[in-house]
């Protein structure tokens, strides 16, 4: 094969992870009811009576409620579920998307963008945020 052919392919493949990491950042942060970032707020907001006490449970090292735990899983399916819509719509499977995305993120430096991802469904985080909500919301608020 030529070097002017090879070249080109490359670059198509390129151009084509370039827009699939483009489209994924927009799925994100993006507020339209398919993107993840409508998901996992509208499951915080729904849900995050009673974490306002995460840091006393942290603090007392009793654990958190068994029930917290029902509700990561929860949480970690709908953002799963997301992701397999995502890849549908864009005619691609989960390992090629993570891996367009690995190589986006070596190729600009950018180390940040999967280890924040991944943080996304750590329980960690899942809490923090959660309670984060909780508290900002007021004990008056109503989720339902």
């Amino acid at each position: 094969m030529s070097e002017s052919k090879e070249s080109k392919i490359e670059e198509r493949k390129e151009n084509d992870r370039d827009q699939i990491v483009v489209e994924f950042l927009k799925f994100i942060v993006g507020a339209g009811r398919d993107s993840l970032g409508f998901c996992t707020r509208s499951f915080v907001a729904k849900n995050s009576r009673g974490f306002e006490k995460a840091e006393e449970y942290r603090e007392q090292g009793v654990g958190y409620p068994l029930a917290w735990t029902e509700l990561y899983k929860n949480y970690c399916s709908k953002i799963d579920n997301a992701l397999v819509r995502f890849c549908i719509e864009h005619d691609q499977n989960e390992n090629e998307v993570f891996e367009k995305l690995k190589e986006a993120s070596r190729k600009r430096g950018s180390k940040q963008f999967l280890p924040e991802f991944l943080r996304l469904v750590s329980f960690e985080n899942f809490v923090e945020t959660m309670s984060t909500h909780a508290q900002s919301a007021g004990p008056t608020k109503n989720f339902g």
